[in-house]
């Protein structure tokens, strides 16, 4: 079946969907846009999303400009750069 809008012709084809496509798309899209569940009763584990406030200091004294309070979201990961006394479980 073919149709024209505003001057342009087009084809219609109907398509079938499986329930697996149906599946793997509804799985892609939970993915894409998580429900975000603030957990409080326990310490961030690996995979977490965190939210930190910090504060930097140098030779014990606080520094201007090093301080954030609820700054971005990251996911809780070890990594090669940490400070060795940044411990995660």
């Amino acid at each position: 079946m073919s149709f024209v809008y505003k001057g342009l012709k087009a084809n219609f084809e109907k398509l079938t969907v499986t329930e697996h496509e149906l599946d793997r798309q509804m799985d892609r899209l939970r993915q894409q846009t998580p429900r975000v569940i603030p957990v409080t009763e326990r310490a961030a584990k690996m995979g977490d999303d965190v939210v930190q406030d910090y504060a930097g200091f140098v030779d014990g004294k606080q520094f201007d400009g090093g301080t954030a309070k609820e700054h971005a979201r990251i996911e809780a990961a070890p990594s090669r750069n940490a400070h060795p006394r940044v411990k995660l479980p």
